[in-house]
């Protein structure tokens, strides 16, 4: 079946590599292959059908689903796979072959390998180890990069944060938007998350706290709301009904009246 994939502008040659079961694109970097469904709806509830790219002749594909590449960092992998197996110095060659990433170069994996492992030199090899704490401190760079780009630039998340924290009664606290989306920003990450959370300190008792002052609100005022109503139907129930005035018909008189009148 043929397909539509995106690559990145600088990416020319390129190969197909798996690694834990799930394939990649390798060039210089490595590329995460998402595809985008072509057939979910649009916000009119119309399907997205076709894509029109540029005016130079092309073709219709069957298809309605685009294949993205885009760039992929394997340190996640890496973490995932030092959190599950031995943790001793190794060489990048032994390493590559236990994690299954033997089709990468070794630049690549020595990249990512310098973000989250500790090294020693023995003759004129390296032999890497894997380090909690540099990992810990790495993936909190992240997190915190992502915080920064929820609160600074225009993205959907920002605006689901303020309409959860919205309170008509009070302005709202920064330091609760702040919370939020460092909390938002923790949950997109799947390593690491609770041991982040206890190795930066990191409090959400705050905001927590007040999400749930926001819900007993919203209940107490649904209750208000709920009883008002009733009140308002119990009481139309009970008004008496406008009674009719009867008015008396003036009986006419016919030809026979004249007839039967007593003489």
């Amino acid at each position: 079946m043929e397909r539509v994939i995106i690559l990145p502008n600088e990416s020319t040659n390129y190969k197909i590599v798996s690694i834990d079961g799930k394939q990649y694109l390798l060039n210089v970097e490595i590329y995460e292959i998402n595809v985008v469904d072509g057939n979910d709806i649009k916000h009119n509830g119309e399907a997205v059908k076709s894509y029109i790219f540029e005016s130079n002749p092309g073709k219709v594909l069957k298809s309605a689903n685009t294949i993205v590449a885009t760039k992929f960092d394997i340190t996640w992998l890496l973490i995932r796979y030092f959190c599950k197996n031995d943790q001793n110095y190794k060489t990048v060659e032994d390493i590559k072959d236990s994690c299954g990433m033997d089709e990468l170069p070794d630049n690549l994996m020595i990249k990512s390998f310098e973000k989250i492992c500790d090294s020693i030199v023995e003759g004129d090899e390296y032999f890497y180890k894997y380090s909690k704490e540099n990992a810990l401190n790495w993936v909190n760079g992240k997190v915190l990069k992502l915080q920064s780009f929820i609160l600074n630039e225009p993205n959907s998340i920002i605006g689901k944060i303020k309409k959860e924290l919205n309170d008509p009664s009070q302005e709202t606290d920064p330091e609760l938007i702040k919370l939020l989306a460092l909390q938002y920003s923790l949950d997109y990450i799947s390593v690491l998350k609770d041991e982040l959370i206890l190795h930066s300190d990191y409090d959400f008792t705050k905001v927590q706290d007040y999400l749930k002052q926001m819900k007993e609100k919203e209940k107490k005022l649904a209750v208000s709301e709920s009883n008002i109503n009733e009140t308002i139907g119990n009481n139309n129930k009970t008004k008496k009904k406008p009674t009719k005035k009867e008015t008396k018909k003036s009986v006419g008189r016919g030809p026979l009246d004249s007839f039967f009148k007593k003489a």
